[in-house]
């Protein structure tokens, strides 16, 4: 099988997730690729294409957002797959909603209709001394909204790594064993 692995990352995280899934894939004896989507890399020609990005306000990157928009008919004539790097991989509900976990991943998979057969929410790293000022301000009002405390607040913003080598190849397994039915 010919895979590609496009991600858009902006700290890194999502780069080291995307180069051990693709690691996998090649250990399995796929043909496969890992390109960073701002070098705008041509999706057609493979059997899968898996997409991921790093989460931010509970979507993807805009330069993958708008990716996946401009290459959307290239998109629908393979398999897709998809996953994002945050630092909350399970759903979880404040206040009515739910965040967190493959919710965030739903609008993708619903762009990518029945041609998208995985999805997965991996763990990333974050380092909150390392963000840019905007983004310090967007994660204090995110956890305002959801109504963190203050000690709940301080915890977070410790420098915390929830990447996980195993987790990433097994869910290249995962996308390989979806790939074969």
């Amino acid at each position: 099988m010919k895979i590609l692995t496009i991600y858009a990352t902006r700290y890194g995280s999502s780069a080291t997730v995307a180069h051990w899934i693709n690691e996998r894939f090649i250990l399995g004896g796929h043909t496969a690729e890992c390109v960073n989507v701002a070098e705008n890399p041509e999706c057609g020609g493979y059997d899968a294409i898996l997409l991921g990005s790093g989460i931010y306000s509970h979507k993807f990157l805009s330069e993958m957002e708008q990716y996946i928009a401009s290459n959307i008919d290239e998109l629908m004539l393979a398999k897709t797959a998809l996953f994002g790097v945050a630092m909350r991989t399970e759903t979880f509900f404040r206040r009515g909603n739910a965040y967190g976990g493959t919710v965030m991943l739903e609008r993708y998979g619903a762009m990518l209709g029945q041609r998208c057969v995985a999805g997965r929410i991996l763990g990333g790293e974050m380092i909150f001394e390392k963000l840019a000022e905007t983004d310090k301000h967007r994660l204090e009002k995110f956890y305002h909204s959801i109504a963190l405390s203050e000690a709940e607040q301080a915890t977070r913003k410790n420098p915390r790594t929830l990447l996980n080598k195993q987790q990433c190849w097994e869910f290249a397994e995962e996308i390989i064993n979806c790939l074969k039915s």
